[in-house]
């Protein structure tokens, strides 16, 4: 299993949207070197701007196993530590 490749993965959100980094950042309420530096691979985002981002290009984020299968969260009622 592979990195998560954030830069790749945040350019091709973005030109999905069809978002320059301006306003991608604008609609994510975060400052356009905060969107260059993630696509450079110069700094993290938070997942939910992610999400956001993603949703913005009609996609969304999901956890896949080893199999390619996906993973879904927990119910709020699960057993906790």
């Amino acid at each position: 299993m592979t990195g998560f490749d954030l830069p790749g993965t945040l350019r091709r959100i973005r030109r999905l949207a069809d978002r320059s980094q301006r306003e991608l950042a604008v609609e994510l309420e975060l400052s356009k070197s905060a969107i260059a530096a993630a696509e450079s691979g110069r700094r993290d985002l938070p997942v939910s701007a992610l999400a956001r981002a993603a949703a913005l290009a009609g996609l969304r984020l999901a956890l896949l196993d080893a199999d390619g299968a996906e993973v879904a969260g927990m119910a709020p009622d699960a057993v906790r530590d």
